[in-house]
């Protein structure tokens, strides 16, 4: 029975103790050329609050006629921050006849 006890604590309860705890600590939107084409950047920075891990970063539009939603991995030690930038396609017609655009962003363990 102790051994069951120390398997579960092992493989179980300890990989969703000790894993990343992301926090989304800024999220910036902004209309861009990237090259010809007009885009719509979303900007975040992420702090990993956890123990060493990957996390996985989402950003969403909609708005310009669209919803759209990316994801990036990326690998954060312990206390440390990274910025991410997504890049969604949107035509300048599309953003003069829908200039109401919304963004969010959010991060994930994983």
């Amino acid at each position: 029975m102790i051994i069951v006890a120390i398997l579960l604590v092992a493989f179980v309860l300890f990989p969703l103790i000790n894993r990343p705890q992301p926090e989304v600590t800024l999220v910036n939107g902004y209309e861009s050329f990237q090259g010809l084409n007009y885009v719509y950047r979303v900007d975040v920075n992420v702090k990993n609050n956890g123990a060493d891990g990957w996390v996985r970063v989402y950003a969403e539009l909609s708005g310009a006629g669209r919803y759209e939603k990316l994801d990036k991995r990326i690998y954060l030690a312990k206390g440390e921050s990274d910025s991410v930038q997504f890049s969604f396609d949107i035509s300048i017609w599309g953003a003069l006849t829908s200039p109401a655009v919304t963004y969010r962003a959010w991060a994930v363990a994983g």
